[in-house]
């Protein structure tokens, strides 16, 4: 990531992405199949679980929102095809996904994700055209890039989940976690950074430095973490701690640089829940890792979805793209 200037860049301005009508109404749809599927746990939590929960907030109303804010600026652009091509297969891939709650663990539930697995590669030849197409110039382009990468890992985590399989000697939980981390790391954590520093190449290119060492740490962060679990708890401990610190510095200049240049007030204030909310959540996972590599205290795996994941998920996720996608609207 050698960039000369941190100048806006023409290519990829903020404004330049098309919510188009089938992505829209497949959020909407995500939207109405998640909400029925809260409902559905809180009349029977035996049915549908917090974490499972998670997983199809990630299917349903992150994914589409995330693919909006990343579309290519030029309907023409080769990568236009392969972008369209994931926008379609989307929901069909998201509804065969969440039928895999619907039957018992095994062989069929598997099967039924696969077309997510299909989806998540198309995502990620994407992202692996944007990265070749950016050669590794832009900090933020790289932080795109590599955040459409790596989903196909959590569809292959999810595949493994609904089978039943635990691979490494995983607990079953650790696996389903490892599905969700792997959904939400990518199109919440790496997608967001990326926009801020798109953002903050226009509003204050002095602070570039800071952002691009920020940058580097949310985007090997992920696979130092999952390298922590498989091999050492001190790893994951440091793994944790520079994932931690470099999304609370992505926050940090959010409020700082880009928050008072950003309208309209309703983007300004999910911003800021964003901000806040990142803080709390990544304070639980640094604590989790601490926690386990010095057997000083134990965060459970139900207060780290509360604390963690739902934080992350709704405050940070969710506000964020939301967010982003009211301060990149054309007027």
């Amino acid at each position: 990531m050698k960039e000369k200037s941190p100048q806006p860049n023409p290519a990829y301005k903020s404004g330049d992405f098309a919510l188009t009508g089938w992505n829209g109404a497949s959020t909407l749809l995500g939207v109405v199949v998640w909400l029925g599927a809260f409902a559905l746990s809180v009349a029977d939590p035996a049915r549908l679980d917090s974490a499972e929960l998670l997983l199809l907030l990630a299917l349903f109303v992150v994914t589409p929102l995330s693919l909006a804010l990343v579309a290519p600026t030029d309907p023409n652009d080769h990568r236009a095809t392969v972008y369209r091509a994931a926008m379609l297969a989307q929901p069909v891939a998201a509804l065969l996904a969440a039928a895999s709650f619907a039957v018992p663990g095994g062989l069929l539930a598997a099967a039924l994700v696969l077309p997510w697995l299909l989806f998540t590669g198309l995502v990620a030849l994407y992202g692996f055209m944007r990265l070749v197409g950016s050669r590794f110039s832009r900090a933020d382009e790289v932080c795109i890039a590599f955040g459409l990468l790596y989903l196909p890992i959590g569809a292959a985590w999810l595949i493994l989940a609904r089978f039943g399989a635990r691979p490494l000697g995983f607990a079953e939980i650790i696996v389903f976690l490892t599905a969700i981390h792997f959904h939400f790391i990518p199109l919440t954590a790496l997608v967001l950074t990326g926009l801020v520093g798109r953002r903050l190449a226009e509003v204050r290119p002095s602070a570039w430095p800071i952002y691009r060492v920020a940058a580097l740490g949310v985007i090997v962060g992920p696979a130092l973490v999952a390298g922590g679990i498989t091999f050492s708890l001190l790893l994951e401990t440091v793994a944790a701690v520079v994932l931690a610190a470099s999304l609370v510095t992505v926050g940090a200049l959010t409020l700082v640089y880009i928050l008072p240049a950003t309208h309209p007030r309703v983007g300004r204030g999910l911003l800021v829940a964003s901000s806040f909310a990142l803080f709390v959540g990544m304070s639980f996972a640094v604590a989790y890792a601490l926690g386990r590599w010095t057997g000083a205290w134990t965060l459970t795996i139900p207060r780290m979805i509360q604390g963690h994941g739902w934080v992350n998920a709704l405050g940070f996720g969710l506000c964020g793209l939301l967010a982003w996608r009211l301060v990149n609207a054309k007027p």
